[in-house]
């Protein structure tokens, strides 16, 4: 259903005008993301209502979108913040935008620099070697104990 996707947009009057909003606010920075989202994204209720385990369901939606239309694939000046963080991944930029996101709209640290760690190791890491667990930085009152 539409939730598992969490599309672009939900069943909003005008998708295409949402769309053209999201696209021309072309974020530059992670912060920039925040503003474009809560500004031009009507489905970020839908979204904050998610689990912080399940933000995961948003990666082939908005998480999509984010990547082909805010130059995530195309090394614009988005993928270009990320790449000054050492994330190199379209996907890895699009999950660090979406679980900060998520974090932010709950009033928690987003952990950037925890995410970005565990992105790299997963990327630098020789085969067969352990990795680091993926941080849990959700601060939510129904945040299970780490």
């Amino acid at each position: 259903g539409t939730r598992m996707w969490l599309r672009v947009w939900p069943a909003v009057q005008d998708p295409a005008a949402e769309t053209r909003a999201l696209a021309d606010c072309a974020p530059t920075t992670l912060e920039a993301t925040f503003v474009c989202l809560d500004t031009h994204w009507t489905s970020r209720a839908e979204y904050k209502a998610l689990s912080y385990d399940d933000t995961v369901m948003a990666h082939f939606g908005i998480g999509m979108w984010m990547r082909n239309n805010w130059g995530l694939w195309g090394g614009g000046p988005l993928a270009r913040h990320f790449n000054e963080m050492g994330i190199e991944h379209p996907d890895d930029m699009s999950g660090i935008i979406l679980k900060s996101y998520w974090l932010y709209l709950h009033d928690c640290p987003q952990g950037v620099d925890e995410q970005v760690a565990f992105y790299r190791d997963y990327w630098d890491r020789s085969e067969g070697e352990d990795s680091i667990p993926e941080p849990i930085l959700d601060c939510t009152a129904g945040a299970s104990a780490q």
